[in-house]
């Protein structure tokens, strides 16, 4: 067979398979895309059929909604015509193809039998053969026992996976191509075919196809897509775009130059968030913050760790961490440092959603899917919210039949890929960091957020009155907000409810503007329902786990440091060293007492 030339950018993989001589592929990934090659584009399932007609193979295509249909068969010459129909004619195929239309059942049947017997037999001097299933996982379901699909798709699968293995199939020298939405075929599929994932476009193919796109004129001389802002050149769209289908960077083109407005970066944003949200079947979303670091009170120790790591990330470091967990007690502001710290590296920051589901496989697929969408937007930080829910963990009972441990295994894997390393930061946050699994310890750099201080939370009454009203007159030095911020603080009241406090004493301020006065009375007017024993042992046991003593947070003043109340004798003042047996005591006690 004649090999094919590998283009530079999308079907490498493919192409590869092919020339290594494999004769049934599982064609899955980014497979129903547009693809750029020999500066034309063109839809991928219809560039394979393409390029094994050009290779001088007959194509038969199959798929549910259509039937079967010889690729091109209009422009074969009369002969060619001749003596093609008389091969499928030979194994019963004739009447069964070019009709435009679905097959009933039985015919569905006969045509599997009949192809069967035309693709393990020898060419002979005629063309070769290659059929390709489209949309394989209509075709050959995925079902749990054969006993659930019907007649007709379990002989297809059964015939689909015969042929894969057959002797018979590699003398003859025809190809059988399966393009399938991963994950949903049948298991059948998996055996005998080489599985080949079409991967998203990197950044290089974005910007060949955008400056393609750009550049397309009609018989007219008009130009056939929209431009793009002044000031936003392909460079940066393709940047921006990074993890999209080319299909959806047309649809961009397409929208300016319908509109007959330049294309954005705010349009490219929107559209990027919800491309990623369709893309990745809802199992991630992007994140967004107006929010800087400035804006963060108090954990000075964390905001300059962060700064660093950003500066590593930025510079694509080697040496930047694989994953990193920030644990504490509710509301000590790791949710909010997340999209922070994407601000400060300029990456994109996606957020890890549900992923298990109620059927066989399905769960597995989802992570797989949203992991590789991950990986195709690098960079990118990785967050996952409450790592301890939704991610299972060897220490608790998985009764789901294996598939928690599935799940775990995967994220194991991927957590520990060193070739991520500046490209790909797992941010994590959790209030339980005891529940954690034990194998996460070797894979995170753990960061303790403690609750802040009422030296340091006064300032959180102006912070949170500019965020409300755009304006701020409170003074942090005021005696009744301090007051009201030494009550907030033995009420157990998180910065979350602090903010809650302010919108009160907003509700119900006099003269319709904020007083210090208006503060206390709201402080004093909250119940506070959090339990100080669960707030000190889930700061102690995030305080046990934490990576490197530089992260704890008197590390830079352990003499100066206001500690709280549950942390008396742990920690040396003079050196800002850990008793830890006495910690371990210490989370044992409140532990009991917190009721967890």
């Amino acid at each position: 067979m004649e090999m094919i030339k590998e283009d530079n950018l999308r079907n490498d993989l493919f192409v590869q398979a092919i020339n290594a001589g494999t004769n049934a592929i599982l064609l899955t990934g980014n497979v129903h895309d547009l693809i750029l090659t020999d500066s034309k584009l063109a839809y991928h399932p219809q560039h394979v059929a393409e390029m094994f007609s050009h290779l001088g193979f007959h194509v038969i295509r199959y798929a549910k909604s259509q039937g079967c249909r010889v690729h091109g068969y209009c422009n074969f010459d009369p002969e060619d015509k001749k003596a093609l129909d008389k091969r499928l004619n030979a194994v019963g195929l004739q009447q069964l193809i070019n009709r435009n239309e679905q097959l009933e059942p039985d015919e569905i049947r006969r045509f599997f039998r009949a192809i069967a017997r035309l693709m393990q037999t020898p060419c002979s001097g005629d063309a070769p053969i290659a059929l390709i299933l489209d949309y394989a996982e209509h075709i050959c379901p995925a079902v749990q026992t054969s006993a659930a699909a019907a007649d007709e798709q379990t002989i297809a699968a059964e015939t689909v996976h015969i042929l894969a293995l057959a002797p018979a199939l590699n003398k003859s020298g025809n190809k059988l191509i399966c393009i399938v939405r991963d994950g949903h075929q049948n298991i059948l599929l998996n055996d005998g075919l080489k599985r080949v994932s079409i991967p998203f476009p990197n950044e290089q193919q974005t910007q060949s196809c955008i400056e393609y796109l750009l550049s397309r004129k009609d018989e007219m001389e008009e130009k056939q897509y929209g431009n793009l802002a002044e000031g936003f050149s392909p460079t940066e769209f393709a940047r921006l775009t990074r993890g999209l289908r080319l299909r959806e960077i047309e649809v961009l083109l397409k929208e300016a130059k319908t509109t007959n407005k330049p294309l954005d970066r705010s349009r490219v944003l929107q559209a990027k968030a919800d491309a990623i949200v369709n893309t990745s079947e809802g199992t991630l979303n992007v994140m967004a913050t107006s929010l800087q670091l400035e804006d963060v009170i108090g954990l000075n120790v964390i905001k300059h760790f962060f700064v660093r790591i950003a500066q590593l990330l930025k510079s694509n470091a080697q040496s930047s961490p694989r994953a990193i967990l920030m644990a504490g007690p509710p509301g000590t502001s790791k949710s909010t440092f997340a999209p922070i710290l994407s601000s400060l590296c300029g990456f994109n920051i996606v957020k890890f959603e549900q992923i298990k589901n109620m059927f066989v496989g399905e769960s597995e697929r989802r992570l797989n899917l949203a992991l590789s969408v991950v990986e195709s937007l690098a960079p990118v930080i990785l967050f996952i919210d409450e790592i301890t829910e939704c991610v299972p963990s060897r220490n608790g009972n998985m009764h789901d039949g294996g598939v928690s441990l599935d799940l775990l295994a995967q994220l194991f894997q991927f957590s520990a890929r060193d070739d991520l390393r500046g490209k790909v930061l797992l941010l994590a946050a959790t209030n339980v960091p005891e529940k954690l699994d034990a194998a996460w310890h070797d894979r995170f750099i753990i960061v303790p957020f403690l609750e802040l201080m009422p030296e340091e939370s006064v300032h959180l009454f102006a912070a949170f009155e500019k965020r409300i009203t755009s304006a701020s007159t409170l003074d942090a030095s005021d005696a009744s907000l301090n007051k009201a911020s030494e009550i907030l603080h033995e009420k157990g009241a998180s910065p979350r409810k602090i903010f809650d406090v302010v919108n009160h004493a907003l509700l119900h301020a006099s003269a319709g503007s904020l007083t210090s006065t208006d503060i206390l009375k709201a402080a004093q007017d909250y119940v506070g329902a959090a339990n100080p024993f669960a707030i000190a042992y889930t700061s102690l046991s995030a305080i046990a786990l934490t990576s490197f003593y530089s992260l704890l947070p008197w590390s830079d003043d352990p003499e100066n440091y206001s500690y709280p109340w549950y942390m008396e004798n742990i920690v040396d003042r003079k050196t800002g060293n850990l008793d830890r047996q006495l910690l371990q005591q210490k989370i044992r006690e409140f532990h009991r007492q917190a009721n967890i």
